[in-house]
């Protein structure tokens, strides 16, 4: 039998809520991954896992982006832009090319509140 992408991807995300070790949720996807040689579409995969997690068990995993770490009131008002989901799992990433603001990646979303995406607007309308 044939699984789609979209079935494997919901079925880890119910063994990943269930508790289920991720080194043996990872053999799933790999093997997945491997049998149905779609070794390109690996970030697709992930993306829909993550979304199955948030969609059917409120659980969030987002990346933020900044100059420096987060502190607790940047992470109070990265909490306000994601809403409050039952789990939230926070990766932080220090890039100072952003030049200040954040930027927070979720399942399906961006918000992009960088000061270099205002300067790379502002550039864009003087085009």
């Amino acid at each position: 039998m044939k699984f789609s992408r979209r079935q494997v991807a919901r079925y880890a995300a119910k063994l990943l809520h269930d508790k289920t070790p991720i080194r043996e949720v990872a053999q799933l996807l790999a093997a997945y991954i491997i049998e149905a040689k779609a070794k390109r579409s690996t970030e697709l995969l992930v993306n829909e896992v993550k979304r199955f997690l948030a969609e059917e068990y409120d659980h969030v995993s987002i990346s933020v982006t900044s100059v420096t770490s987060l502190n607790a009131e940047l992470l109070r008002e990265v909490k306000a832009i994601v809403g409050s989901p039952k789990h939230l799992e926070v990766r932080e990433e220090i890039n100072p090319e952003i030049i200040g603001g954040i930027i927070i990646n979720m399942p399906g979303k961006e918000f992009d509140g960088s000061i270099q995406a205002r300067i790379n607007k502002l550039k864009a309308i003087g085009s």
